[in-house]
Order: C-alpha cells, then structure tokens, then sequence
C-alpha cells in the first residue's frame, strides 16, 4: 500500500488576496502558489490507483501561537484553515494537527472511504506503519514539510520508504537558499528516502513499483 501525503494546502497558504500567509508576506509568498496545478496534476494521475491512498493535512492553530508579526490568526478562522476547493473531492482521508509535524501535532484523522476516525498518536503510528511507501507533498518546505519528516524517520519500520519531490515542496522565496540545504541533506539519507527532482518521474516510479 501507498500514501500521498498533502500538507497545509488550506485557504491561509493558499489564497493570494486573503489568505493570512500572503498578507503577512507578499511576493515572498508566491512560490507556495505555483503548486496548485502541479499537485492536481499529481491527484489527476494517483485518484485512479486503488493501492494508493490520498490523504490531506490541515493545521488548526490557536490565535498567536506564531511570534511572527501578521501570522497571529494563520490557520485560526475556520475560512482559513479551510482545505482548498480544488483538491478535496480526490481526498477521502483527513487530517488535522495543530502543530509543524504531522506526527508530533496531530489531532485526528478521519476517513470516509473507510468509515473510521482516530485522535491518539499511535493510533496514527499504526496507521501509517500499513504503507510501505509515503510521499510527502506540500507546503512549506523548511517548517512543517521538514518537521513531518522528521517525525517520520524517527518512526519508519524497516519495510518503509519516504518519497519526496522537490517540485512538489515549496516555501517563500527568501528561504529557498535554506530549502535546498535541506533538501541535499534529504538527499544523502537514502536508506529511509529517496529525493526526485522532478514529480513526474517519482509519479511514474510511485504507480508502477
């Protein structure tokens, strides 16, 4: 079995005019916007797939939990932690946090394809430990993406692997320096993941392997 991973493609990240990202940042937050097409490219492909599951994340942050100014209600209003309208009728699996990680702050999952919830952190572990791949999409690079998987490395089982493609990963344009930094690291731990340069090469290894 297989998990595409979607992190954080929610209103506050997502929308250029009144989502609480872009008004803090700007044009420094462009780049998060050019994933949009790419990752329905991606779901386009992967919805056809019975052995993959696709599963999305939102983050339910509290009113200042971020020091920054202008991030004070990122992801706090229930129009902005809002899943983008473009990517949920491909998702039967959600998942909140209210934290970076996925792991280390989840709330719960939810699954209408099979008819179960879960809010406990092992419970999630366990869940996980069913796929023997995970690629891990979203936004952004340096913050949530990294700390997911983070998370997930401490937690793989010997018969598991992490995808990532760095197409597919995206962060304000001021940290991309950053971004690639930790990407090359990624890069060199290859007995837990695997890096693409291009998402369209780890989709064709993703359906087929």
């Amino acid at each position: 079995m297989k998990l595409f991973l979607l992190v954080d493609a929610v209103f506050d990240f997502l929308d250029a005019k009144e989502g609480v990202f872009h008004q803090c940042y700007g044009d420094d937050a462009a780049p998060l916007l050019s994933m949009v097409p790419i990752w329905k490219q991606v779901l386009d492909v992967l919805s056809s797939y019975k052995d993959v599951t696709l599963a999305i994340v939102g983050s339910n942050y509290t009113v200042s939990q971020f020091r920054t100014k202008g991030l004070e209600n990122l992801c706090v209003s229930e129009k902005g932690r809002a899943f983008d309208a473009t990517f949920l009728s491909f998702f039967s699996t959600r998942i909140f946090k209210n934290g970076n990680s996925v792991i280390d702050g989840f709330v719960s999952l939810h699954s209408t394809q099979d008819n179960f919830s879960i809010s406990k952190k092992q419970d999630l572990l366990d869940w996980l430990h069913g796929f023997e791949q995970i690629w891990i999409a979203g936004i952004t690079t340096c913050s949530c993406i990294a700390k997911t998987i983070s998370s997930l490395q401490l937690t793989l089982h010997s018969h598991q692997h992490l995808l990532v493609s760095e197409d597919c990963i995206s962060c304000r344009a001021s940290q991309e320096k950053s971004a690639q930094k930790m990407i090359q690291q990624w890069k060199q731990q290859t007995k837990q993941m695997t890096v693409y340069s291009s998402y369209k090469q780890l989709l064709i290894d993703f359906i087929t392997e």
